[in-house]
């Protein structure tokens, strides 16, 4: 999970939103798997003009759905 932002260092804090290559690269996932992801509603994103930008908090919270069994 982000940690909260607490300092005025830009260095210091976590990013809101990544892009969807940067979100691949994250799960361990391809590009596609990503967008299989958002148009299933998994995980959640924003656009910035027509750059399409995934929520880290979205990516935290499907994290954390997911089963800790094989095959489960």
């Amino acid at each position: 999970m982000p940690r909260p932002i607490t300092s005025d260092d830009p260095a210091d804090r976590s990013p809101v939103l990544v892009s969807t290559q940067e979100a691949a690269r994250l799960l361990g996932l391809s590009r596609n798997q990503i967008y299989v992801l958002l148009n299933r509603g998994d995980i959640e994103s924003r656009y910035i003009g027509q750059r399409r930008q995934v929520l880290m908090t979205s990516l935290n919270e499907f994290i954390a759905t997911l089963s800790t069994e094989r095959g489960a």
